[in-house]
């Protein structure tokens, strides 16, 4: 359980650090329309609709943990990516892949979390790990917005690339992670 909060918290800061400025690397770098900014959300978060309707069918048919490990890392990946990209359209499809993969990882974690905490301690385990993922991604956005002085491009380039290394240091643990939840879930029944 620590091992998955620590995981989720360090990969979560990169995230803050990445979006901390990503408006103005949309408008500025990018060159979209401030009255296109609206399309391009709503493009991009028909992603995180899509991968919310399909994670279950993707979790039974693959494995919840297969499906969280590749999410992660490819979620990670395209943070980096997006940093490369040459125009909006580019930007957009990337944005568009990491939102859906990044949905599917958010639900089929909630998931592992229920089986893995015991119901009676889930509310004050589920807290504090609530508290320090999200508490510690403001400081993310901070360090996002000292780094893009140096370019906009680069809280994208550098949270993207740690993000990378965190999902692929524990692609391992993670491909067990789920299954091994689910396995004392039943278990305990």
């Amino acid at each position: 359980l620590l091992r998955l909060v620590v995981t989720t918290a360090s990969i979560g800061v990169c995230y803050s650090m990445s979006q901390s400025t990503i408006i103005l690397f949309i408008l500025n770098e990018l060159n979209l329309k401030p009255a296109l900014f609206g399309l391009a959300l709503t493009i991009q978060g028909s992603g995180a609709i899509i991968g919310a309707l399909v994670a279950p069918k993707l979790s039974t048919k693959f494995g919840r943990s297969r499906v969280m490990a590749i999410c992660i890392f490819l979620s990670s990946l395209l943070i980096l990516l997006q940093g490369l990209s040459p125009n909006i359209y580019v930007y957009i499809a990337l944005a568009f892949i990491a939102s859906f993969t990044i949905t599917n990882w958010n639900i089929l974690l909630m998931a592992t979390y229920q089986s893995v905490i015991p119901g009676h301690l889930f509310g004050r385990i589920h807290g504090t790990r609530r508290t320090l993922v999200w508490g510690l991604m403001p400081f993310g956005s901070l360090l996002g917005g000292f780094i893009a002085q140096g370019g906009l491009r680069l809280p994208l380039l550098i949270g993207g690339a740690i993000a990378t290394v965190i999902a692929l240091l524990s692609f391992r643990f993670l491909l067990h992670v789920g299954e091994s939840a689910a396995k004392e879930a039943l278990e305990n029944e």
